[in-house]
């Protein structure tokens, strides 16, 4: 299941390079580019959304064909289970569910990058101000649109991916801590 999901995410992400590319070319003819740095960054940034909005909110699929018709592609909308009660399932794969580890740290690992690299991109997301709703809005959203599509909705996910998106701003924060501490005398 994990596998395929990563498939997907890889999939849309290679798909989304050459959008990526064409539309950042055709803001930038007019507009001053980010430097090398800045535009790699930005690269990043989109690119690993592509891949974690298309591995949790794409709707399974599959291409078909029945007899007598061509092919098509067929999308499942259900609606699936939720869970409103906070630490339920974290508790439930800490005692022993098989796939615990994976599912608590993956959760949490996955979104790290949302919370690093937006503020070194963009000055304003320098703010906890800023990244404190960002942390739990995406999550939310994510979370809503998963109850549509027959994934789970689970509010423990929705705490795992915003400690994850805040773990990522408390590392850049750290990082600058360091940046600044070599640079004084």
């Amino acid at each position: 299941m994990l596998n395929m999901y990563a498939s997907k995410g890889l999939l849309f992400a290679l798909a989304a390079v050459p959008v990526y590319l064409l539309l950042r070319w055709l803001y930038c003819r007019k507009r001053p580019r980010a430097g090398l740095r800045g535009e790699l960054l930005r690269f990043l940034f989109v690119i690993f959304l592509v891949a974690i909005l298309s591995m949790t909110i794409v709707p399974d699929w599959s291409f078909t064909q029945y007899e007598g018709e061509k092919l098509g592609i067929e999308v499942y909308l259900r609606r699936g289970p939720i869970n409103l009660i906070p630490f339920r399932t974290i508790a439930m794969y800490l005692r022993g569910h098989a796939l615990a580890l994976m599912n608590l740290m993956g959760n949490t690992i996955l979104f790290i990058p949302l919370g690093l690299l937006p503020p070194l991109i963009w000055k304003k997301w320098r703010r906890f101000g800023t990244m404190l709703p960002f942390s739990l809005m995406l999550p939310l959203f994510i979370e809503f649109v998963q109850h549509f599509i027959g994934r789970s909705s689970d509010i423990d996910d929705l705490i795992l991916n915003a400690l994850g998106i805040l773990l990522g701003y408390a590392l850049w924060l750290l990082c600058v801590r360091v940046a600044r501490k070599r640079r004084a005398p």
